[in-house]
């Protein structure tokens, strides 16, 4: 079961699962230690679990929505299918988590750490990334639209057919990453290292590059705690794979003649 099927279900079958989760909050009040065990399709809305160690736990297809989550050990966790809808995921340790098909609309994970995490066709749109490392993670065909990635750790990532339109990526490490078919119409890229990243395929149209992480008004587009620096941007001549007609490069639009 995915969370999204709560719908479904029947007054007893959501009263069971409710109750199930208030046990576990109570739990949780005595100790921060939950970790491997199964706490499948329960009901957590809102619940106040900051600093639970829920590593190699299995979480699929719970509700955390709108649930402090800060600093919870998730690592090697399998939350396949659960919804994290405005929950607080600040500074969250899951590495290795299982967290495909999960839905993180509107959530904050600001320096969240998912290395090698398997988000696949998670659903992250208006979510805020800001500072996260998610190197080597898999985001194959996440929907990551007007997300805030800004100064994310992505190298060596894969983001195939990813949906980033409109997304906030400036100073993101993007190095290595597998771009391929990835939409980043409109998607701010300034100061973004997109070294060795791969782009056939990939549509830049209106998408901004520029060696500087500085807006058309002068202002930083980083926050006071990033530690990365501007990248130079990529040549235009190594974006000829890419998909675009026109885009910003380096504060200038350019349109393609080719």
């Amino acid at each position: 079961m995915k969370a999204w099927d709560w719908d479904r279900l029947d007054e007893v079958q959501r009263l069971f699962l409710t109750v199930g989760g208030v046990a576990v909050q109570k739990t949780i009040e005595h100790t921060r230690y939950m970790n491997k065990r199964n706490f499948s399709n329960l009901n957590l809305s809102g619940a106040k679990l900051s600093q639970a160690d829920f590593s190699d736990s299995i979480l699929v297809g719970s509700r955390f929505d709108r649930a402090d989550l800060r600093k919870v050990n998730l690592e090697a966790a399998k939350i396949m299918g659960s919804s994290f809808w405005k929950a607080n995921l600040s500074w969250i340790e899951a590495t290795g988590a299982d967290m495909r098909l999960c839905m993180f609309e509107d959530a904050d994970l600001t320096e969240a750490v998912l290395n090698h995490a398997r988000l696949t066709s998670a659903e992250l749109r208006n979510a805020i990334l800001m500072r996260a490392e998610a190197n080597g993670a898999n985001l194959e065909g996440a929907h990551l639209q007007d997300t805030l990635l800004e100064s994310i750790e992505l190298e060596g990532a894969v983001l195939r057919i990813a949906q980033l339109e409109r997304a906030a990526l400036p100073c993101a490490n993007l190095r290595n990453a597998d771009l391929r078919g990835a939409n980043l119409t409109h998607a701010d890229l300034r100061g973004a290292d997109l070294t060795g990243a791969v782009l056939e395929g990939a549509c830049l149209e209106g998408a901004k590059l520029a060696s500087t992480d500085l807006d058309e008004n002068g202002v930083s587009l980083r926050s006071a705690l990033s530690q990365r620096e501007p990248a130079r941007a990529r040549p235009l001549a190594e974006l000829a794979s890419a998909r675009w007609n026109r885009l910003s490069f380096e504060g200038r639009d350019i349109t393609r003649t080719t």
